[in-house]
């Protein structure tokens, strides 16, 4: 027979050995419990259930049909919406046709300017986007055709201007 203190720890650590083994089996049981007592129903692809089933999670579908209805009928509720005709804008236009036609007249009268630095100057109007054949053009014009020219672009702006304009808001 050993001796008793040798016995002794035989004897607790056997213990320990069979506590260890219960408490996994105990833990076990119960996650194993969840899983045995689960309602199971057979459903083939494509068959219906016959009975609600419970998805373990949420999952989100996006519609592309119903999105589409949906940005419809928003569409079709859209109010239309105006604002109101701000005349400062239509005086502040033809206050810059007036300084960029000044600007054009003194380009093409400057009798010390080359023809290329005239076009250049044209060119870099950052208001206007003149195509070089119409800046060409436009410095070939005679005083009196670049005097029409003057004459009907005020006209026109003016015009144009003087029009109620109706845009929708953004």
């Amino acid at each position: 027979m050993p001796p008793k203190s040798e016995y002794s720890n035989w004897r607790i650590l056997i213990q320990l050995a069979f506590f260890t083994l219960l408490l996994s089996a105990g833990i076990g049981l119960i996650l194993a419990s969840e899983l045995l007592f689960l309602p199971h129903v057979s459903v083939e692809k494509g068959q219906a259930a016959s009975e609600n089933l419970q998805a373990p999670q949420g999952i989100t579908f996006v519609s592309e049909i119903k999105t589409e209805e949906a940005r419809k009928r928003a569409l079709a509720n859209v109010q239309e919406v105006y604002e109101p005709l701000d005349r400062q804008v239509g005086r502040d236009q033809i206050r810059l046709a007036q300084q960029i036609l000044d600007f054009v007249t003194a380009v093409r009268g400057d009798p010390y300017a080359l023809p290329r630095h005239k076009q250049y100057a044209l060119a870099s109007i950052d208001q206007v986007a003149l195509i070089p054949g119409v800046i060409s053009d436009t410095l070939q014009l005679s005083d009196a055709e670049w005097g029409t020219v003057q004459q009907e672009t005020r006209r026109v702006l003016a015009s144009v201007m003087r029009q109620a304009f109706m845009s929708k808001a953004a």
